[in-house]
């Protein structure tokens, strides 16, 4: 079964009013991508194109989703953008938690703040300390900070870590 995709889109040309509706029900992944899983969800905008002006609200959840090593995983995805081109959206799974802040055009120009708190352990298959992330995404670049109060290695305990990633013009 590859699950069900419903959705109604209206655009009113003369007073520029565009309405979208989508609602995802186990829809299989496999079908689209190369991932493996499960999406329900639920997707509603509102705008005015000519103005560019659009507000978004989406709702997803992945079951099952087989994308990183390791066991599948659950994951919960709910953003909303404004009309001002607010956006704030919460990712969340067995792997932590990550919030994005900021502003989204529909040119594509973006101004994302990133934070969040990211458990290794699922991945690494042992216990480790959590890794908090603070960032800052836009279009030319992206600039990621992680710490952790110690290195994420099997039974050895050594002190804080910290990283920084830099990316700037795609480097």
């Amino acid at each position: 079964a590859g699950g069900l995709a419903d959705g109604r889109l209206s655009y009113d040309l003369a007073g520029d009013s565009l309405a979208l509706q989508l609602r995802l029900d186990h829809l299989d992944l496999s079908r689209l991508s190369t991932f493996k899983g499960q999406v329900d969800g639920h997707l509603e905008a509102r705008g005015n194109p000519q103005g560019e002006r659009y507000a978004l609200q989406l709702d997803l959840s992945a079951h099952q989703l087989n994308a990183l090593p390791g066991p599948p995983l659950d994951a919960q995805l709910q953003a909303r953008l404004q009309p001002d081109q607010v956006l704030s959206a919460t990712l969340d799974s067995r792997l932590g938690r990550v919030q994005v802040a900021g502003t989204l055009a529909v040119s594509g120009q973006y101004d994302l703040g990133l934070t969040g708190a990211l458990d290794p352990s699922t991945l690494l298959g042992y216990a480790a300390s959590p890794v908090q992330l603070q960032g800052r995404a836009r279009p030319d670049s992206l600039e990621l900070r992680l710490d952790s109060p110690s290195l994420p290695l099997r039974d050895i305990h050594l002190g804080p870590a910290h990283a920084e990633l830099a990316l700037a013009g795609g480097r």
